[in-house]
């Protein structure tokens, strides 16, 4: 056996004569087979990318594949290269790994691995910990030489000694019912070929759990006296705990003031906090940091006395419509809203005592029903005496007694007179009782009853009040009611003065009515009662058996008693027509009457003279009205009212009156609201005959309505610039109409639109539809902001050097401190300009403007010169060189602003021969290094000392010389 590295490799001499024999004979491109054997994988970190194709017997050649018999390997294996990591792979066996090529030939060739077991590091030392009745998982415990490293999962697990306990199962054990101590376990891989098993230990200590005892917990009633309980010591209420815990004051009742105080008073804590539920949670801290701290709670609970105090009150009721229903109002100050239990205590006309669950109390109301059946007509008291649930206390109760009766109602009757047509019946009513329904009313009341006629038509009347006296009364039925003969039926559906819980049955009886012998019937006829031309008498008189008729007519003038015409006929019966001469009658108003008188005393009778009257009139029609026949109104004019027929203009007519069409009957109320668009009919009546005119006129309404208008914005504001009007107020009429501007509240002329507002004026709107306007008037103040323009205080001086900008201007421009100065480059321009921007010569335009509303004054012009520059300055705008060679950048020789400062100047280049090269002014621009005399090319000149000389023609300035140097 030959070791490298760790990797134990047997060769079997036959096996690889064989092997090798036959690469000799018949080459294959996997290579040959082999079986290599790594005992101890732990010991070499090279076993993490262990080469299998290193292992391939023969001539195996590159580019094939690999596989892993076990899938569990994938993982571990690269299947292009070989390599594979065998601490990976943690299961101690035998690990075959296959090598094809398939596309070289058929062939394949194995790795066989006998694989040993890694254990992992013992752990002995005190690293295993673990509390009672926790369950641990071994593996968890064991230590590995390397990160990339892991336990083999194929091992055993044991006891030392074997099943000391009993409490492993695999590699989880379970430290519940077992004492605080040291428990040792050994894990073993598998030998695995001539590999050993290995072994490693870990030796676990079960740590003591700490015990917080068990509590008791105390009970009182809010009544019951505290004094045994004002030094009460918390561990008295626990049992078996250990001693070195801390009490935790959960409701922070302020008993415990130091962690190691265990005293509280339950005094104290009831007179603070009154009844309730306080806990103190006793902590026992683990010591050595592996178990969990322990905790038990002590619950003190008071409870308290469940108070009611209010009212209670129970309707009588008839019997049959129970349950009784019990109605509470409490004081809720002193019971908080919940479900309750209520006991009852039932006397008076019956004896029990019963407890009711599941009521709910809520805010300071309740009810509940009572069992049935109960006893009627007798009073049953009802007292509540206990509330739950209460374990602890007997509740308080302080709620008067009420009581109730269940009524059992005996039956009223009825009877009515006979009578003749015509007549007023008298109904009796007896058995009545009173609201108790127990005893006879004598009481006195109005009553409701159906009257059905023989015919079947039903009318439903109220009698006079009726005195009852022991329950009898009688009321009576008018004749104006009796209208047929035969029998009628009276029904009373509630004979009663109150109204019971139930029903009373109806009562009910008939009466018979006798008809009346007919009455002669005279009646007479006018052929037109307003322009009469005949009057007729008609007779129509039942025969007499025992008796006559004396009928006789006259005519006369209203307000006369004058007779103009007159007859009188007598005859036993029969019908008869007679014609009234009223030809000779002038124009007028007359009254014309038939009377007849009987002497017969048939059953019944009662009438026995009768008389008919009328008028009429001779040319009695008056005029048809005169009025315009399209009338318009202006709702505003008659606000809060409305416009009514009454305030139709009419030119003529009188007795007037309106109809809604023309050949309408229903006459219109004077104080009818006209309605708009609507036609209306008048007619003329003449008040001595009450004739109407023989047409109708009529006009058509037009209602016209208008409101005060409305605004969204009733104080504009208006820039002065925008030179505001009158149409650019805001008001909107709510009717479509036209919107009217006055400067005064309720007179004056209305405003032309293009009116120019004035600051600080208050405008009146008001909404004109067609020919009304509204009497109210919208109120808008116009606010005008007139900006003053911005004054110059003095004329700049700016020298072009300084390079300028506008912030500069403005030392020199005074404004209202209120308004900000906005710059800008044309009179009329909407684009401003920044301070910050570098003045040119030029005109430049300010104005200020109102930062709160936007408004703008006219802007001033400033005239902007940069040629204010000292001339001690001037050297530093003359520049030493320059460099002509084309890239942009400083290929010229300027003389900087010279075109602000000394416009009129003129610039002479010699050569150091002071052979002139250029000569320039503002017209011709900075020199470009060329010159006409030649140099580099035809005009370009070298590179070199040149020499300038500066002519500022500007208040008497020496020239000015030097050098320059010209570089390319």
């Amino acid at each position: 056996m030959l070791n490298f590295y760790g990797k134990h490799y047997v060769f079997s001499i036959v096996l690889f004569s064989f092997l090798f024999f036959n690469f000799q004979t018949n080459a294959q491109c996997t290579g040959t087979s082999s079986i290599v054997e790594v005992c101890e994988k732990d010991l070499d970190s090279a076993n993490q990318t262990f080469n299998l194709f290193d292992e391939l017997g023969g001539t195996p050649q590159p580019g094939g594949i690999w596989i892993a018999e076990n899938p569990l390997n994938n993982n571990a294996l690269d299947e292009a290269s070989g390599i594979v990591n065998l601490w990976a792979i943690n299961r101690a066996n035998i690990h075959i790994f296959t090598y094809s090529f398939s596309s070289c030939d058929n062939s394949t060739a194995t790795v066989t691995i006998n694989l040993g077991g890694y254990p992992g590091e013992s752990n002995t030392s005190g690293g295993a910990n673990a509390c009672q009745g926790d369950t641990v998982n071994l593996f968890s415990f064991l230590d590995s030489s390397s990160d990339n490293l892991n336990t083999d999962v194929n091992g055993v697990w044991e006891e030392v000694p074997n099943n000391a306990t009993g409490n492993l199962s695999g590699e989880m054990f379970t430290t519940g019912g077992l004492e605080p101590g040291f428990y040792t376990f050994q894990y073993t891989t598998p030998a695995v070929g001539n590999c050993p098993e290995r072994t490693s230990m870990v030796i676990l200590e079960v740590h003591r759990l700490p015990n917080p005892g068990t509590p008791e917990n105390l009970e009182f009633c809010e009544t019951d006296d505290f004094s045994d309980y004002t030094n009460l010591n918390l561990h008295d209420l626990l049992e078996d705990e250990d001693e070195d815990g801390v009490w935790i004051d959960m409701d922070e009742t302020g008993q415990l003031t130091f962690p190691a105080d265990t005293i509280i008073n339950l005094q104290e804590i009831y007179d603070t906090f009154g009844p309730g539920m306080f806990n103190f949670l006793y902590k026992v801290s683990s010591t050595q940091g592996v178990c969990p701290d322990q905790f038990t709670t002590v619950l003190i609970t008071i409870e308290k006395q469940l108070s009611l105090v209010g009212t209670i009150s129970i309707d009588d009721y008839c019997e049959g419509n129970g349950p009784p229903l019990v109605n509470v109002v409490y004081d809720d100050s002193l019971l908080v809203d919940s479900i309750y239990e209520v006991t009852v205590q039932l006397s008076g006309g019956v004896s029990q005592t019963y407890s009711i669950p599941g009521i709910q109390f809520s805010n300071g109301n309740t009810s509940f029903t009572l069992n049935e059946p109960l006893p009627t007509n007798v009073e049953i008291v009802v007292e509540i005496t206990d509330m739950g649930p209460a374990s602890l206390c007997e509740s308080f109760i302080d709620v008067p007694t009420d009581s109730f009766t269940i009524l059992e109602v005996e039956q009223p009757t009825l009877t009515a007179d006979d009578i003749c047509f015509g007549e007023a019946t008298t109904a009796y009513l007896s058995n009545v009782v009173d609201s108790s329904l127990i005893q006879q009313s004598n009481e006195e009341y109005t009553l409701n009853y159906e009257l059905t006629a023989p015919s079947g038509t039903m009318q439903v009347l109220t009698s006079e009040e009726i005195t009852f006296t022991n329950g009898d009364g009688s009321f009576i039925i008018d004749a104006a009611f009796i209208t047929e003969t035969g029998t009628y039926t009276i029904v009373i559906n509630e004979p009663l003065n109150f109204a019971p819980p139930c029903p009373i049955a109806p009562i009910d009886t008939t009466f018979e009515v006798t008809p009346r012998p007919d009455n002669i019937e005279l009646d007479l006829i006018i052929d037109n009662s307003c322009d009469a031309a005949s009057v007729m008498v008609t007779i129509n008189a039942p025969q007499l058996n025992n008796g006559q008729y004396t009928v006789s007519y006259k005519v006369m003038e209203v307000g006369s008693s004058v007779v103009l015409t007159q007859n009188t006929i007598v005859f036993s019966g029969g019908t008869a027509n007679y014609d009234i001469n009223i030809n000779t009658l002038p124009a007028g108003n007359y009254i014309v009457t038939v009377e007849s008188t009987q002497n017969d005393t048939t059953l019944c009778r009662e009438q026995f003279d009768f008389i008919e009257s009328e008028t009429f009139s001779i040319d009695g029609i008056p005029d048809v009205p005169n009025l315009d026949a399209s009338q318009s109104f202006c709702l505003g004019d008659y606000e809060p009212d409305v416009p009514r027929i009454s305030d139709i203009t009419v030119i003529s007519g009188q007795g007037l009156q309106w109809y809604d069409t023309a050949d309408s009957t229903e006459e219109l109320a004077v104080n009818s609201p006209l309605i708009d668009g609507e036609d209306y009919y008048v007619t003329a009546t003449n008040p001595e005959n009450d004739c109407n005119s023989s047409n109708r006129s009529v006009v058509v309404v037009s209602l016209i309505e208008t409101e005060t208008p409305i605004t969204n914005n009733a104080n504009p504001v208006f820039c002065a610039e925008d030179m505001p009007t009158v149409a650019d107020l805001n008001a909107s009429s709510q009717n479509g109409g036209t919107i009217i501007w006055y400067t005064d509240a309720s007179a004056g002329v209305g405003l032309p639109a293009s009116t120019l507002l004035v600051d600080g004026t208050t405008y009146y709107a008001t909404e004109q539809v067609g020919v009304c306007e509204h009497p109210n008037r919208l109120a808008v103040t116009a606010t005008v902001i007139t900006v003053p323009a911005p004054v110059l205080s003095s004329d700049p001086e700016l020298c072009v050097i300084d390079l300028p900008t506008i912030a500069e201007l403005e030392e020199n421009i005074t404004i209202n401190a209120s308004y900000n100065l906005v710059w800008f480059a044309s009179a009329t321009g909407t684009a401003s300009l920044d301070t910050d921007d570098l003045l040119e010569e030029g005109t430049y335009y300010v104005g200020a403007t109102d930062p709160t509303f936007g408004c703008n004054s006219a802007r001033i012009p400033i005239i902007v010169m940069l040629d204010n520059c000292d001339p001690t300055n001037y050297d530093s705008l003359i520049p030493d060189g320059f460099s002509p060679n084309g890239d942009n950048v400083n290929d010229t020789y300027n003389l900087v602003n010279f075109q602000f400062i000394f416009p009129d100047y003129t610039l002479e280049i010699y050569n150091r021969y002071g052979k002139i090269l250029f000569k320039g002014n503002s017209a011709t621009g900075p020199w470009d290094g060329t010159s006409s005399s030649g140099g580099l090319g035809s005009d370009i000149v070298p590179a070199g000392v040149y020499f300038y000389v500066v002519n500022f023609n500007r208040d008497n300035l020496a020239p000015k010389q030097g050098r320059l140097y010209l570089s390319r």
